[in-house]
C-alpha cells in the first residue's frame, strides 16, 4: 500500500496482511483512514514561521485553558489537560477524555471523540478528541501509550472526519 500527502514522500508498507487486518470492518478502516487525513493534512498546515511539532509542550503547571483564546494559544493546555490519560499501550476511555475537556468548560457541541471500542467490542488501538474553537480545531490522538495534539482546519465543518461518538 503507498500513501501519498501533498508533504510527504512516498511511504510503502509490507505487503503482507494479517488475517485480522484482512477482517477489520470497512467502516472503522474508513474512519481511521480520515483521521489520518485530518492528522496528515495537519501537519501539512504547518509553516515555517513557527517551530515545528518537535518543540516540547510546556510543563502541565504552565498551561491554562483560556476559554475566549484561540486554539493555538490553548493548545499547549489540551496537551496538559489529556496527556496524564495515557495508559501503557493503551487508549483511554471515551468518557474520561470527555470529562477532562468538559472539566474546562468546553462544551459538548464543540467537541468530537471517537469510540473507545472498535464494533465488534475489542478495545481500540487508537482514540481521538477535537474540540473546535472559532474556525480551528485542536485534535489530538492517543495511540500506543502517547498522546499528540495539533492545530488543524476543519474539513467541511468538522474536525474528525469519520465515526464519532454521539456527545450529549
Amino acid at each position: 500500500m503507498t500513501i501519498r500527502t501533498a508533504c510527504s514522500r512516498r511511504q510503502s508498507s509490507s505487503p503482507r496482511r494479517s488475517a485480522g487486518a484482512a477482517r477489520f470492518g470497512s467502516t472503522v478502516a474508513g474512519a481511521l483512514t480520515g483521521l489520518l487525513t485530518v492528522v496528515a493534512l495537519a501537519a501539512c498546515a504547518q509553516t515555517d514561521d513557527g517551530p515545528g511539532p518537535s518543540t516540547p509542550a510546556p510543563a502541565p503547571s504552565a498551561a491554562a485553558w483560556a476559554p475566549g483564546g484561540t486554539a493555538e494559544q490553548n493548545l499547549p493546555a489540551f496537551q496538559a489537560l489529556l496527556q496524564p490519560l495515557t495508559k501503557d499501550d493503551k487508549v483511554p476511555t471515551t468518557q474520561s477524555v470527555v470529562d477532562a475537556v468538559h472539566s474546562v468548560g468546553v462544551t459538548s457541541d464543540q467537541m468530537q471523540v471517537t469510540p473507545d471500542h472498535t464494533p465488534k467490542d475489542l478495545d481500540a488501538d487508537s482514540l481521538s478528541i477535537s474540540v473546535k474553537i472559532k474556525e480551528q480545531c485542536l485534535v489530538g490522538q492517543y495511540h500506543r501509550g502517547r498522546f499528540e495534539a495539533v492545530v488543524a482546519e476543519p474539513i467541511n465543518g468538522a474536525c474528525l472526519v469519520g465515526s464519532t461518538v454521539p456527545l450529549t
